[in-house]
């Protein structure tokens, strides 16, 4: 599956509203580290703000003009990016997700994105198993969360 990758900065209006109306889905801010549903406003001065920030990058992710999903990348220090993912409901188990990030995967520069982190809730199983899947590894955990890392240099 080809998808349309586009920067959140250079999303229409419409797109944007999209992006918000799926984040704020209970079946998907439920997984989320703030699981409070954001306001429009909020929403739009976060891209506002995402136009100036060199060390955040978040996509939308399409397929055939459908929304998939959004993965973002949040630089923690040289080489290592915290990512986050999420994908429409319809698409859950469907192997879309995989197909997502190794597009995306495959269009980040090496010298930048050496390694990535991802952190997800304990009672999250499919994401465990998809990043234990996808070749991360187990860092650590606290009371909430399972703290992974994958190495793609």
């Amino acid at each position: 599956m080809e998808f349309e990758i586009i920067n959140y900065s250079d999303c229409t209006k419409e797109h944007l509203i999209e992006i918000l109306n799926l984040r704020n889905e209970d079946s998907i801010r439920i997984w989320m580290a703030n699981p409070e549903k954001i306001s429009l406003d909020n929403h739009f001065n976060f891209i506002k703000k995402l136009r100036t920030d060199k060390d955040r990058i978040y996509y939308a992710v399409f397929h055939e003009g459908e929304l998939v999903g959004t993965y973002n990348l949040t630089k923690e220090n040289d080489g290592i990016w915290e990512r986050g993912i999420f994908t429409a409901p319809k698409f859950h188990g469907t192997g879309v997700t995989k197909e997502m990030e190794g597009q995306i995967l495959s269009m980040l520069p090496r010298n930048i994105f050496m390694h990535l982190t991802a952190k997800v809730k304990l009672n999250n199983v499919r994401s465990i198993y998809y990043h234990l899947k996808m070749s991360y590894y187990e860092t650590g955990r606290d009371s909430e969360y399972i703290y992974f890392k994958k190495d793609i240099k």
